[in-house]
C-alpha cells in the first residue's frame, strides 16, 4: 500500500499498475549495464511489459464485465456488495501479516521463509473469515441495512481462499516471474467477468458479484500452485516468521491506518446517501482511478524489487525513481485530464439513463487518479530504503484530513464526498512526495525537468479536446467518444514532443525497452 493508500480491492486481487524501475541514468535507455546476470533494467523492462500486458487484459475484461452488469443490475446492487466489502476491507490486512513484501525484501534462507508463509496464511485466512462472520451484524447496523449481513458472511470465505494463494504469489512476485503473474491476474479476471455475467443473466441479483468474488479467489490460488517457480512447501519455522513479521507488522499498521483512510468516504456515503449512491461512488472511482491503477500496479510490482537491488547506491535509486516518476506522469497526466474532459460523453455513451449521476464524482475523480499516481511512487521508496514505518506515518496525516473534509463535503452527494478525498490525498500526498524528495536528494529544477514538459503537454491537449467536444454536440455519442480519444492522443505526442525532445526521447526509449522486454 502507498500513501495516501487509497484504494485496494478487497478481497485482496490484483487490480484488475507504466512505469519502469530502471536503474540506469536518466537519459540513457532503461537497461543497465550489461553483467553476467540479466541486466536489472532489462528485467525491469520485461516485467513491466508483462504487467502492462496483463493489466491491459484483465482492465478490459473489468470494464466490459462492469458494462454489461450495469444493464442487468442496479447501483444499488453494486452498492450493497460494496458495503459488504467495507468490512473484509478491514479485516483484511490481518490475513497474510504483511508477510509477502517482506518475504520480497529477503535475502536468504528464501526457501524456509516460503514454507513459513505456505503453513501460516490459511491459518490467518480461517482466523480471519471467523472474525468476519461474527462480525457481520454490525456492518448491517451500521448501514441499516440487514440484507448486506449473509452477503459478508458469504464473501469471509474468500479469507480462507486467498490465505492458500499468498506463500505462490510471493514466490513469484520474488522470482520477479512476471509472465507468471499475468497469467495468474488474467485467468482470475476472466473466470470473474464469466461467473458474473452468468449468474446476472440467470436473475441472481447481486449475489452474481458475490459468486464471482469466490471464483475469483479460488482460480487465483490453483492458478498461482500451478505457475509458481517452485513450489513453497517444507516446515514451518517460528524464526522466520518473526523475522518476516517485524518488517511486516509496518505493513499492517499502515494497511489499517491506510483502509481507514481509504474506505471512510464510502463508510460515509454508504451510512448516510445509501447504497445507490454508493454504487454511483463506486463506479465513479473505478473509473477515475483507472490511470493511477495502471501505472501503479506495473510500478509496485516491478519498482520494488529493483530498487531494493540499488538501495545502497544513492545515485542509481534517485536516477531510478525519477525515470518512474517521468514515465507515470507522462501517463497519468494525458490519461487524467482526457478524462476530466470526456466524462460526461463517456457516461452518456456507456451507461444506461439510470447511471448519470456519475458524471460529477468522475471528473472530480479523473484529477484524484493523477494526484494519486502521482504519490503511488513513494511508498516503494519508503520500502526500499529501510523505512516501512513512515507509510504509518502517512495514513496519520490522511486519515484527520480526509474525516474534516468529508464532515462539509458530503452533504453535497457523492461529488461532494469525491471532492473531500481529492482534497485529503493533496494534503497527504504533498506531505509523501516531499519526504521521497528529502530522502532521495531530488532538486527542485530536477523536479522541473521531470514533470514540466508532461504537464504543458497534457493541458493543451485537455484544452483542445473540451473546443471539439462541444463542436461535436450534435455527432452520435459512440462517434464523438472515439474522435475525443483519437484527437487527445494525437495532440498530445505532437506537444509532447515538441516542448520536451529530449524527454519524449527518454520516453521514447523506456517504450522500446519495454517492448523488447515482452519478448
Amino acid at each position: 500500500m502507498t500513501p495516501p493508500i487509497h484504494r485496494a480491492r478487497v478481497p485482496a486481487r490484483p487490480p484488475g499498475g507504466t512505469p519502469l524501475a530502471s536503474t540506469a541514468l536518466p537519459s540513457g535507455a532503461l537497461s543497465a549495464p550489461a553483467s553476467p546476470a540479466p541486466a536489472l533494467g532489462r528485467r525491469a523492462a520485461r516485467g513491466a511489459a508483462w504487467i502492462a500486458c496483463s493489466f491491459g487484459a484483465t482492465q478490459l475484461i473489468a470494464i466490459a464485465t462492469n458494462l454489461l452488469l450495469a444493464r442487468v443490475l442496479s447501483p444499488q446492487d453494486f452498492g450493497l456488495v460494496a458495503m459488504a466489502n467495507l468490512l473484509l476491507a478491514f479485516v483484511g490486512p490481518f490475513h497474510d501479516s504483511g508477510l509477502l513484501p517482506a518475504f520480497v525484501a529477503l535475502k536468504e534462507r528464501v526457501r524456509e521463509s516460503a514454507a513459513t508463509i505456505a503453513w501460516s496464511t490459511p491459518v490467518t485466512g480461517l482466523g480471519v473469515a471467523a472474525v468476519t462472520v461474527l462480525a457481520a451484524p454490525l456492518a448491517g447496523a451500521l448501514f441499516a441495512r440487514p440484507d448486506v449481513v449473509p452477503v459478508i458472511r458469504v464473501l469471509a470465505f474468500v479469507f480462507v481462499l486467498n490465505g492458500l494463494a499468498v506463500a505462490p504469489l510471493a514466490v513469484i512476485s520474488k522470482e520477479l516471474a512476471f509472465r507468471s503473474k499475468a497469467a495468474v491476474a488474467i485467468v482470475a479476471a476472466l473466470t470473474e467477468g464469466i461467473a458474473a455475467l452468468v449468474l446476472a443473466l440467470r436473475g441472481a441479483g447481486y449475489w452474481s458479484l458475490v459468486g464471482a468474488q469466490l471464483a475469483r479467489a479460488a482460480v487465483t490460488g490453483l492458478a498461482a500452485w500451478w505457475l509458481a517457480p517452485w513450489k513453497p512447501l517444507g516446515r514451518f519455522a517460528w524464526a522466520r516468521f518473526r523475522e518476516m513479521a517485524r518488517f511486516g507488522r509496518h505493513m499492517v499498521a499502515g494497511n489499517l491506518l491506510g483502509l481507514l483512510g481509504s474506505y471512510l468516504d464510502n463508510i460515509v456515503v454508504g451510512r448516510w446517501l445509501g447504497a445507490e449512491a454508493l454504487g454511483l461512488y463506486g463506479t465513479a472511482f473505478r473509473w477515475g482511478r483507472l490511470p493511477s491503477q495502471a501505472l501503479g500496479t506495473t510500478a509496485n510490482q516491478v519498482a520494488f524489487p529493483s530498487y531494493v537491488a540499488v538501495q545502497d547506491e544513492p545515485a542509481r535509486l534517485k536516477a531510478a525513481y525519477l525515470r518512474v516518476l517521468h514515465a507515470v506522469s507522462a501517463l497519468a497526466l494525458p490519461a487524467s485530464l482526457g478524462l476530466l474532459v470526456v466524462a460526461p460523453v463517456l457516461v452518456a455513451t456507456l451507461y444506461p439513463p439510470r447511471w448519470a449521476g456519475m458524471v460529477a464524482p468522475l471528473q472530480i475523480f479523473a484529477i484524484f487518479g493523477l494526484v494519486n499516481a502521482l504519490v503511488a511512487t513513494t511508498g516503494d521508496v519508503f520500502k526500499a530504503t529501510g523505512r516501512p514505518g513512515w507509510i504509518p506515518g502517512l495514513a496519520v496525516v490522511h486519515l484527520p484530513s480526509l474525516a474534516t473534509a468529508l464532515w462539509f463535503l458530503t452533504a453535497y452527494g457523492p461529488a461532494g464526498a469525491a471532492s473531500g478525498l481529492l482534497l485529503a490525498t493533496l494534503v497527504s500526498g504533498t506531505v509523501a512526495l516531499a519526504a521521497t524528495f528529502r530522502l532521495l536528494g531530488v532538486s527542485v529544477r530536477e523536479l522541473a525537468d521531470t514533470l514540466g514538459p508532461p504537464a504543458a503537454a497534457a493541458l493543451l491537449m485537455a484544452a483542445a479536446v473540451l473546443a471539439l467536444r462541444r463542436a461535436l454536440t450534435a455527432t452520435p455519442g459512440l462517434v464523438a467518444l472515439a474522435v475525443l480519444v483519437v484527437v487527445g492522443v494525437l495532440v498530445y505526442a505532437a506537444a509532447l514532443r515538441l516542448l520536451g525532445r529530449e524527454r519524449w526521447r527518454e520516453l521514447a526509449a523506456t517504450a522500446r525497452d519495454v517492448l523488447a522486454g515482452g519478448r
